[in-house]
């Protein structure tokens, strides 16, 4: 991947379209300015190259991202049949597959939350292409902002600058005490999540769940 930012942005741009079978992609230019937004077809070579010449002119991108991104790189969603959270609810011990989200249920019961963060702790999986071409938009000093849905820090490991990402749902980059507001790095409690522990506050008199 060392060679990724000289890549010719047709060629990337294909790639990513072609590896998460995209048939519209939606590109925003100039802060957020309604008037800057387009929507491409890419069927089609023209397609591809109408888009990639977009990112060429373009100065200010701004990337809305959600668990599409990842799932090349091995990670489940909650839809795609058989591997998604949706087909798999029993494992989790969910009455929804929402639940595992929801602070509420989460402050009842934080084991189906850490099952879950387990299958999908950082250095269980790479990041692909997509987020690679993300870090290409930075190096290019053409991205401004990510806003990721994902908590996955794929985008991170992949090279892009923390300052220029937005977890929208929090990341595995830190979790924090429920109580104390105590924050602890994604290694301190890693052993205790693989180990299908709950992991607690540290500090004395607390021992509260952490949440990321």
């Amino acid at each position: 991947m060392m060679f990724l930012p000289t890549y010719p942005f047709k060629r990337v741009v294909s790639t990513i379209v072609a590896q998460n079978g995209l048939r519209r992609v939606k590109s925003f230019t100039g802060c957020g300015c309604r008037r800057y937004a387009t929507a491409i077809n890419v069927r089609n070579t023209d397609g591809f190259n109408k888009i990639a010449d977009q990112i060429k002119r373009s100065e200010n991108i701004v990337v809305v991202c959600g668990a599409g991104i990842s799932t090349p790189s091995g990670l489940p969603d909650f839809r795609s049949e058989g591997t998604g959270l949706y087909d798999n609810i029993e494992d989790y011990e969910l009455t929804t597959p929402t639940d595992v989200f929801d602070l509420r249920f989460f402050n009842h019961n934080p084991r189906p939350f850490f099952r879950l963060a387990k299958s999908l702790y950082p250095g269980n999986f790479a990041p692909n292409k997509v987020h690679y071409f993300l870090k290409l938009l930075s190096v290019k000093d053409k991205l401004r902002r990510i806003y990721t849905q994902n908590i996955d820090t794929l985008e991170a490991i992949a090279g892009v600058p923390d300052k220029e990402i937005i977890f929208a749902h929090g990341s595995f980059h830190t979790a924090t005490c429920m109580n104390c507001s105590a924050k602890y790095k994604a290694d301190d409690i890693k052993d205790e999540i693989m180990n299908e522990q709950i992991p607690l506050c540290r500090i004395d008199g607390c021992q509260i769940n952490l949440a990321f």
